[in-house]
């Protein structure tokens, strides 16, 4: 594969960042584990789905990498429908874990050569009976 770019102009002490391509010695690896239902509510009845996931990175490297994970939870356009961060727990940024507001996670790691992480993923999604919810 051979292609053209271009770069802005960076000075030779100065950082900038690019995407060079897929590193084959890094390794992700993204494990759908369970969906759940539950039936909540006496009178409005809601149902609720659980999505378990479970991110597992390995470095194959020599060296120590530091490497930022990305994940989305789910955005409705639906007042009615609820989701819910279960697992990371995150209350605010912080120098592992930060939020912005497009609801994307970055977790922050820094892998020890051959180290391996599992990050689990889990969140909810809570609608009323009969709503249909596609795109998860």
């Amino acid at each position: 594969f051979v292609a053209r770019s271009s770069l802005d102009l960076v000075a030779p002490s100065e950082e900038f960042w690019t995407f060079l391509g897929v590193d084959e010695s890094m390794k992700v690896e993204y494990k759908f584990l369970k969906k759940y239902h539950r039936r909540e509510g006496v009178i409005n009845k809601k149902d609720k789905i659980i999505y378990e996931y479970q991110i597992v990175l390995t470095n194959n490297k020599q060296s120590e990498e530091e490497i930022v994970l990305w994940d989305q939870v789910p955005i409705t356009q639906n007042e009615s429908i609820i989701v819910e961060l279960i697992e990371p727990t995150y209350e605010k940024d912080s120098d592992k874990l930060k939020k912005n507001e497009f609801n994307y996670l970055e977790w922050f790691f820094t892998l020890q050569p051959g180290e391996k992480v599992e990050v689990p993923f889990v969140f909810s999604v809570e609608h009323p009976k009969g709503v249909m919810v596609t795109g998860l």
